[in-house]
């Protein structure tokens, strides 16, 4: 009678089975780990040759080691793995707009200068979206080049274009953006640097004989997957003046010069995610003596009484500046009061306008509260129930508001599955239509 042969599950090895039934009495110590060629574990094991791990033990160890992994620490590793570095300094067109001090720290940091951590998980999430993305277009679309790289005239490290479409003469530009980013490109567009980056970017390509003729650039929102495109025509005029920006930060990096800072501080968006935000705006120290950062910088340590002034002055000056702004933006929404709310002037190179429907809820708890004092104070025969004097009263309101329309709000409804009234309220609308015909 021959031996019964057992046949292993799909994907397992006969190691991954015996690594598995060490592990059926929970984790495996590794001070008690026999040795593959003494069968000594290591507490007890000789110095004639060295301790071997067995494979199936050194598998259950590796398997409860990476039991608790974070999936996206592992995704940031690997991602970090690939980036090979070029080797090159100086800035490069994705730097474009950045500030300058930022790039200073990075390229030529001083001695006691050590950058903070910053959580790489967003980074690579952004780096996911544009390797697929990369990946799905290049199939569907042949003509068009993928992270194509080019020499920037005045810069020692090339650029790299997302994607660049020949045949429309388009550079485009991929950013992803969380809902906070989101809400503010929809509000106003692209910042200022990113529209730098892809117009240095055209420009390269425009001197390496490429035909240009537009820009792009595509905000996807990592939480939703909705995405919003942005275009202008290609100018030379405003490409040359952001790259002239980079080349001034590059020249005073490379002659030791120390750029100033670009960022207003740690509420600046270009301060919050720098990896120099501490070191540069001293906040430690300014924690210590009760100051904030910028009065820090600004002011010094001991601010003398001209420095003082002058930034009380300022306080005066904005605070009347934003007084008058405010009036006259109550005065431009008293003209928009009643107007039908819907999209203006679609055909504007901005995509117009649009007007809707800002309801705003408002709750009287001061005079709720105010009811609530005089009650008490009255005699129990004559108070009234609690719950009749005490409720908040609320007030709802109907402004109209002004927003910029959204290619990526109007995708969304499109593709949103419509409302279907159940089957016996549309056969009774059927029935009341055919009377009424």
């Amino acid at each position: 009678m021959s031996a019964p042969v057992f046949a292993l599950p799909d994907g397992m090895t006969g190691e991954m089975m015996l690594a598995a039934a060490l592990l059926e009495d929970g984790p495996v110590d590794p001070e008690l780990v026999p040795c593959a060629v003494c069968g000594e574990p290591p507490l007890v094991h000789g110095d004639d040759h060295d301790h071997q791990v067995p494979p199936a033990y050194a598998l259950a160890l590796a398997a409860t080691d990476a039991e608790a992994r974070p999936v996206m620490d592992d995704i940031v590793e690997h991602l970090d793995g690939e980036h090979v570095s070029s080797g090159r300094k100086g800035p490069s067109a994705s730097d474009a707009g950045k500030c300058r001090r930022q790039l200073w720290y990075r390229d030529r940091p001083p001695a006691d200068y050590v950058p903070r951590v910053i959580d790489s998980r967003r980074a690579a999430l952004g780096t996911i979206i544009h390797k697929a993305g990369a990946d799905a277009r290049s199939l569907k679309y042949p003509w068009r080049r993928y992270e194509l790289t080019c020499s920037v005239p005045g810069l020692d490290r090339d650029c790299r274009t997302d994607e660049y479409d020949g045949v429309l003469g388009r550079v485009g530009d991929w950013k992803s953006a969380g809902q906070a980013k989101w809400g503010v490109v929809g509000a106003g567009g692209p910042t200022v640097d990113n529209w730098a980056q892809v117009r240095i970017n055209a420009y390269a390509l425009d001197m390496a004989g490429y035909p240009v003729r537009e820009v792009e650039i595509i905000t996807i929102n990592r939480d939703t997957g909705d995405e919003e495109p942005f275009r202008e025509k290609y100018d030379p005029a405003l490409s040359l003046a952001a790259l002239d920006a980079l080349l001034e930060a590059a020249t005073m990096i490379e002659a030791g010069i120390v750029p100033p800072r670009d960022g207003l501080g740690p509420s600046d968006w270009r301060c919050q995610w720098c990896p120099a935000l501490e070191h540069c705006w001293q906040t430690a120290r300014a924690a210590k003596l009760g100051r904030s950062p910028e009065s820090l910088v600004a002011l010094g340590e001991v601010p003398d009484d001209p420095s003082i002034a002058w930034a009380a002055r300022e306080v005066l000056r904005l605070s009347a500046k934003r007084l008058e702004l405010e009036k006259l933006e109550k005065l431009a929404k008293s003209l928009l009061q009643g107007i039908p709310p819907k999209e203006y002037d679609q055909g504007a190179p901005d995509g117009g306008v649009e007007l809707y429907d800002d309801w705003s809820t408002s709750y009287a708890y001061k005079a709720a509260y105010e009811r609530l004092r005089d009650l008490f104070e009255l005699p129990d025969d004559v108070r009234p129930p609690i719950e009749e004097v005490g409720q908040v009263e609320k007030k709802v309101t109907k402004n109209t508001a002004v927003r910029r329309p959204r290619v990526a709000d109007r995708e969304a409804d499109r593709r949103r599955p419509k409302k279907t009234l159940p089957a016996a309220a549309a056969a009774a609308a059927a029935v009341a239509e055919s009377i009424t015909a």
